[in-house]
């Protein structure tokens, strides 16, 4: 398993897909931070914002979604970024299944199963500037892409 930090230090490149953002998704304020950071988006159906990486070393790609809505804790807007990591087959039984299960619903950074989807997201606290959500990307990229 790679270095999560080295992979932070270096700072990874995000390889492209057309921005195409709703309005909804525009109002919002995520679309101006990608914007600002140049990273190329699209906004899907759930409003969502798709962003491809490009793990040029290992020829691989890694999706990354931005909640296109926030929660509220105690007057906090909250947003999520996740990665899908693997397709659970035959799921999970037993105290890892809660195990994961219970993480996800915590408001910080955790493995979570959905289904039989297993992915990677992170809660961020809004506002947040660019450069700090470029910065969140980055790391549930990679977390989700070293599964």
């Amino acid at each position: 398993m790679r270095n999560i930090l080295c992979q932070l230090v270096l700072g990874l490149t995000l390889a492209g897909i057309t921005a195409s953002p709703s309005l909804a998704a525009e109002q919002d304020g995520i679309a101006a931070l990608l914007d600002q950071q140049k990273i190329k988006y699209e906004v899907d159906k759930d409003k969502d914002y798709k962003i491809v990486y490009d793990f040029d070393e290992d020829k691989r790609t890694q999706i990354v979604y931005v909640s296109g809505t926030t929660e509220d804790f105690r007057g906090m807007k909250i947003r999520t970024i996740f990665a899908p990591a693997a397709r659970l087959k035959d799921g999970i039984t037993g105290r890892f299944q809660s195990l994961l299960e219970q993480n996800g619903k915590s408001k910080i950074g955790a493995w979570e199963i959905n289904g039989e989807l297993l992915f990677f997201s992170a809660r961020l606290i809004e506002p947040i500037s660019s450069e700090q959500l470029s910065a969140m990307l980055n790391l549930v990229a990679s977390i989700a892409d070293d599964k």
